[in-house]
């Protein structure tokens, strides 16, 4: 919205000139709430095994390896019941988003269908005064 290309009503509250009047844009927006699941190991493996200076090159100079992604795979699942498609999503991370140090094992659960869908203005607003 920034470019002047979004709702012509709106545009001006902060400060931007509508160049194209297109209401739609900013509109739908769905909020996907994750959180952080952390947890110690045992033996001590663990996926931060793969955070090393071999792979670190690899990334580096190719792009590739076990650091070219977060995260390796997503599991869906099905949690509230009565629904027919996955509503949660679980990724294992390589890195632990919490910063722990010790062994340790981390993953990223999010929901996927959030049951609320708005509008970005809210959010605009907030992130322009708290920035101007």
């Amino acid at each position: 919205m920034l470019s002047g290309v979004g709702p012509a009503d709106h545009l001006p509250e902060f400060g931007i000139v509508a160049v194209q009047d297109l209401p739609g844009v900013g509109a739908g927006l769905q909020d996907h709430p994750a959180a952080v699941v952390s947890w110690p190991v045992v033996r001590g493996e663990t996926w931060s095994d793969a955070v090393s200076a071999r792979n670190q090159r690899l990334y580096d100079e190719h792009r590739r390896g076990p650091l070219a992604a977060v995260g390796q795979a997503v599991a869906y699942l099905r949690v509230a019941s009565g629904t027919q498609v996955p509503d949660v999503g679980v990724t294992p991370m390589l890195i632990d988003l919490l910063g722990q140090t010790d062994p340790g094992m981390c993953c990223l659960v999010t929901v996927l269908a959030p049951p609320a869908v708005g509008d970005s203005f809210g959010w605009h607003r907030l992130i322009w005064r708290t920035h101007h």
